[in-house]
């Protein structure tokens, strides 16, 4: 018990450290903000996608694609291929952060559950006859691809450029 309570200190103590740095640095915090205005976006995951999406702004010279960032996560689909087999699924590549798709993971299965584009996104992949973990690993990079916009504008999640149609 005793060793448990120093690590639950511990773990206060980064946080403290963590949300002093984003206090001291007024870009950052309202880079957090804004992300935290899209479906799935917590404040438990908005700390790891600020860093991804600062990392990989800065390795592409402020150039990269939605695209190339769904891959640097790698959440990008590679098709099961071994000679002439090619009779399993694809797969997501895993080359990325784990911890990170697993916090986009988090982030997708409580966005799902209220009433936002998420949900209605979910839904129409389940409806199309998705499997519900592929419709999951979509969603993951709904919020990755929605996260690297927000990034980009410098603005708030706008439901209506999100999905136009709606």
């Amino acid at each position: 018990p005793k060793s448990l309570q120093f690590f639950d200190r511990q773990i206060e103590q980064i946080q403290t450290a963590i949300d002093q740095h984003f206090d001291a640095h007024p870009p950052m915090k309202n880079l957090a903000d804004n992300l935290l205005s899209i479906p799935g976006v917590g404040n438990k995951n908005v700390q790891f996608l600020v860093a991804t999406l600062g990392r990989f702004d800065s390795l592409t010279d402020g150039c990269g694609t939605a695209k190339q960032l769904t891959a640097f996560v790698g959440l990008d689909p590679v098709p099961y291929q071994s000679g002439t087999s090619v009779l399993k699924r694809t797969a997501i590549s895993k080359a990325g952060d784990p911890i990170l798709r697993r916090y986009l993971f988090l982030g997708a299965l409580g966005g799902k559950r209220g009433d936002n584009l998420l949900k209605a996104f979910y839904e129409r992949l389940i409806q199309r006859g998705k499997h519900k973990m592929v419709a999951l690993i979509a969603c993951d990079r709904k919020i990755l691809v929605w996260s690297w916009a927000i990034f980009r504008q410098n603005t708030t999640f706008d439901p209506q450029k999100a999905c136009p149609a709606t």
